[in-house]
């Protein structure tokens, strides 16, 4: 596995290529993750092309993030955007739940269930400096300790190389 990861001239990301051979026919997959930045640098969209044995590959638009005074949220979508009849599933939208530091405690979702009870995306308690507390979370969010993404390999691969 490769990784790839370019920056601006401010030094933001804006691009992740993961490169994946294939040990059965020897080929290259991919996923490159497009980050859409605003002046200030705020994330405002994420897209993906993904390239697996049909050459072409998908390019989607997969997040659209929400903002207020500071980042409130994301819409997850799976918008195909280089197909002739592009469809969409229905998008979800995850709110931000954070504390006077701006670490995401939680992640609710506004799909519908059935008590009428928000759904539970992502809990997370933190240690000071940022270490998560054994036993006290549940799932990974892309984002959590003051708000920056979080990058540990584990959730890299299992959110990148589905392809």
């Amino acid at each position: 596995m490769k990784k790839n990861i370019p920056h601006d001239a401010m030094g933001q990301r804006i691009a992740k290529t993961v490169t994946n051979k294939d040990t059965t026919d020897g080929t290259d997959k991919f996923v490159t993750t497009y980050y859409v930045r605003d002046p200030q640098g705020n994330v405002l969209a994420v897209y993906e092309h993904k390239r697996g044995e049909s050459g072409n590959g998908t390019f989607t638009l997969t997040e659209q993030h929400l903002y207020g005074a500071s980042r409130l949220g994301m819409k997850k979508r799976d918008l195909a955007l280089n197909v002739a009849n592009a469809s969409e599933s229905t998008p979800v939208t995850h709110y931000e739940l954070t504390n006077h530091l701006g670490n995401v405690l939680a992640v609710i979702s506004d799909e519908a269930s059935d008590t009428n009870e928000p759904t539970v995306v992502s809990l997370s308690d933190y240690y000071p400096y940022g270490m998560t507390e054994p036993g006290r979370s549940y799932d990974a969010y892309r984002y959590g300790f003051n708000s920056q993404e979080n990058l540990s390999l584990k959730v890299l691969m299992m959110r990148e190389l589905r392809i």
